[in-house]
């Protein structure tokens, strides 16, 4: 039996994922403003003139990393509940520390203000309709606030409720809020 080469198709397919997974790491620990085109190249391990080849520029990037492709409000509500989900489980080091100086920190202000600004912008366009960003920023503010309330100022209701109905309640509104109005 021959064992057959990846085609060219199948390598630039993987070549694609590998950068995809990368991005979402980088953005994942470092936030938008802090992640570069380059950092997520090396972690590909490709040239960073491929990442630029692939995805364009790195806004077009990052929501393709979060899987916010326009007009799917689907996908923009299962995202919305993985994030819950992540904001329900263990926070990494990195997140909590920029989470805990962005009160006192100008840069970490300006890092988490970079990032939501960004997260609102790929969500609001993937949902579409008029009323877009406002939906956007009310579906970021409460997964934001509930990280806060879990992970920070450990509210005994919010700790003690179970995470799996949490995260199924948070489905069904995020379904709800990024559907087609009419």
């Amino acid at each position: 039996m021959t064992h057959l080469s990846p085609t060219r198709a199948e390598r630039k397919t993987a070549t694609a994922e590998r950068i995809l997974v990368a991005a979402r790491e980088e953005f994942g620990l470092k936030g938008f403003s802090r992640t570069t085109i380059r950092g997520i190249a090396v972690k590909a391990g490709v040239n960073s003139s491929l990442v630029h080849q692939y995805y364009g520029s790195k806004d077009l990037l990052f929501t393709e990393a979060l899987g916010l492709g326009a007009g799917s409000h689907e996908t923009a509500a299962t995202h919305l509940g993985d994030v819950v989900a992540m904001k329900l489980g263990e926070l990494s080091p990195e997140t909590l520390a920029l989470l805990r100086s962005m009160l006192t920190s100008t840069e970490a202000s300006q890092e988490i203000s970079a990032y939501m600004d960004q997260r609102i912008d790929a969500l609001a366009t993937s949902i579409g309709g008029t009323d877009a960003y406002a939906r956007a920023i009310v579906a970021a503010s409460s997964t934001f606030g509930l990280t806060i309330l879990r992970h920070f100022l450990m509210v005994p209701s919010v700790v003690n409720t179970d995470s799996t109905e949490l995260m199924a309640t948070a489905r069904r509104w995020f379904e709800d809020l990024t559907g087609p109005r009419v």
